[in-house]
């Protein structure tokens, strides 16, 4: 298998930051019902950082978030199998925390009306996540 170029993830990662800085400074000031959206953006930057960093370093890909096993029983490692493997614990526990609250974003109504912290805050301790995990693989 010939693994994707990391550079086209590190630009996917950069493309969903504007995406956040537009929610942040734009939309998410009048409509904070949409924090739920800035969530799953924050996680897919997150998402294409680890991506590209673990084909670059580490020369491993999966398509998937997590692991499965295939009719013939074989597991394939999903790609937050990969992160646990391959990164400090600083860099999983941000990982892990955008990935279960994007989660929690698309698949569980009412999420916004879930955290007592307001929008700002929420947002400010998504982006201190992506940070982290963007200063390890850049």
């Amino acid at each position: 298998m010939s693994l994707p170029n990391p550079q086209v993830h590190f630009d996917h990662a950069a493309h969903n930051e504007r995406l956040l800085d537009v929610l942040e400074g734009d939309l998410l000031p009048r409509h904070p019902e949409f924090l739920d959206w800035a969530i799953v953006v924050t996680f897919y930057a997150a998402l294409h950082y680890t991506k590209a960093a673990l084909i670059r370093d580490h020369r491993a890909f999966a398509p998937h978030h997590r692991g499965y096993r295939d009719e013939y029983g074989v597991l394939h490692e999903g790609n937050n199998d990969l992160v646990h493997q391959h990164f400090e614990l600083d860099v999983r526990t941000a990982y892990k925390e955008l990935f279960d609250r994007a989660q929690e974003a698309r698949y569980r109504p009412l999420y916004r009306k879930r955290d007592s912290l307001g929008t700002t805050q929420q947002l400010a301790l998504y982006r201190v996540h992506l940070e982290t995990i963007k200063a390890a693989c850049t």
